[in-house]
């Protein structure tokens, strides 16, 4: 059995950038693993970024959403990982989308989320470990 495991969504823009860098190939290898799960707020963060930053069209932006949707699982946002994510917030003093992904990953029963943005190594509620994927 695989075990599932929580990609922010600073990896998956890594996995849909046009440069073929390091953390390109990093991030879809998480991706292809066949164990990643992202929210609805990772696509929504990840829409958002392709049309600020890269300017993409909406037909790409559908396309890759499509596409990412079918390499990923996907988890809802619920009132209840609202809830969670005030708590994590109040607790660990990350920002409160940071604490949407930690509280969706903790409802899904992932023990690890992928993320270059919050701190290497620390555990999140005895039952999450957030690994910055590129410093492995």
């Amino acid at each position: 059995m695989n075990v599932e495991v929580f990609l922010d969504t600073n990896i998956v823009i890594y996995a849909y950038s046009a440069q073929e860098t390091d953390k390109f190939e990093a991030a879809n290898r998480l991706i292809d693993a066949g164990t990643a799960v992202i929210s609805i707020q990772v696509l929504n963060e990840l829409t958002a970024t392709l049309v600020r930053k890269f300017g993409l069209t909406w037909p790409q932006i559908s396309a890759i959403v499509a596409e990412l949707t079918q390499r990923c699982a996907v988890a809802p946002l619920t009132v209840s990982v609202v809830q969670s994510a005030i708590q994590l917030a109040e607790r660990y003093g990350y920002r409160y989308y940071d604490c949407l992904i930690l509280a969706t990953a903790l409802e899904r029963g992932c023990p690890v989320v992928f993320s270059e943005d919050m701190q290497h190594g620390q555990v999140i509620a005895g039952r999450i470990s957030i690994l910055n994927p590129f410093l492995l």
